[in-house]
């Protein structure tokens, strides 16, 4: 496991943005135009691929994998249609089937089939009332006995608190009623890791093998009328994200509890790497994390 700043004290100090543009100079790392901001959060389609090196003489470590922030756009004249690059700067359009108009992006990228990971907590707020899996029990189940559980590898994680949460505590703010959700998705050629509503990065670090961003976003929930007098309200909604660039995976700690509670979880997560290698597609592949119940 490497310290997470291995590379600038070996380089004296070095800016890590000196370090990539001298691989660019030296052609170990491919020139690419940024990508900006822009977008949501949770489920699964498919995307395409990209490589991440830092290297020279003996301070520089490999990794295999790349994360970069980016804005995408919607389709015009196409309802929860949005456009994607892919590695070859092609457009891509994707139905995702969300109504949203603001969102954001992280493009996870590698051209190496990463491991299978899991986890299991150190330390949670409360007890969660979902996971997956639990070989004990019926894997149709999502109900899980945590006690009995606790000690099992995961690859999902969820507090849910359904009828005890208060949905709306003030006007024009809805709780969804998950205080965190943690999950775990891989780098494709170019996997779209996208979230829903205004977002913007809060802390951008490095810790151990991980690399992490801090995001807070504020997504519209539209509601049926009669649910309540107001048809659109906000919901706050926290996440870390841990990327590990050696690897090609990426555990999302996230749900409308604060960033400190949040970043808790995350610091206290134990991973651990199977022998199994995930099965990566050709494509594009949009990774849609959502917070919301149902």
């Amino acid at each position: 496991m490497l310290d997470s700043n291995f590379l600038l004290d070996a380089m004296n100090g070095v800016h890590e943005e000196q370090v990539i543009m001298a691989g660019e100079m030296l052609g170990y790392i491919e020139k690419k135009e940024t990508v900006h901001l822009h977008r949501k959060l949770w489920s699964t389609f498919l995307v395409a691929a990209i490589i991440l090196s830092l290297l020279t003489g003996a301070a520089y470590a490999i990794g295999l994998f790349r994360v970069e922030p980016g804005e995408i756009k919607s389709v015009a004249g196409k309802d929860q249609t949005w456009a994607f690059m892919d590695r070859n700067g092609n457009e891509v359009e994707c139905w995702i089937g969300d109504d949203f108009t603001d969102g954001f992006s992280f493009r996870f990228s590698g051209e190496e089939a990463p491991h299978k990971v899991e986890f299991r907590p150190g330390w949670l707020p409360q007890e969660p009332t979902f996971w997956y899996p639990d070989p004990n029990l019926d894997p149709d189940s999502m109900l899980r006995d945590w006690e009995a559980g606790k000690e099992l590898w995961l690859e999902y994680l969820l507090d849910e608190r359904q009828s005890e949460t208060d949905f709306f505590p003030e006007p024009g703010i809805h709780d969804v009623g998950i205080p965190y959700m943690i999950t775990v998705s891989y780098a494709q050629e170019d996997n779209y890791l996208v979230f829903n509503g205004k977002c913007q990065i809060v802390k951008h670090e490095f810790w151990d093998d991980y690399e992490v961003y801090e995001v807070h976003c504020e997504k519209e929930i539209h509601l049926a009328p009669g649910v309540t007098d107001r048809e659109i309200v906000i919901s706050p909604e926290n996440y870390v994200e841990l990327f590990s660039l050696n690897e090609g995976y990426v555990i999302t700690i996230g749900g409308t509890a604060d960033m400190e509670t949040l970043e808790h979880i995350a610091r206290e997560l134990e991973v651990h790497t199977t022998d199994e290698v995930m099965d990566v597609q050709p494509g594009v592949s949009i990774t849609l994390n959502n917070i919301v119940l149902g």
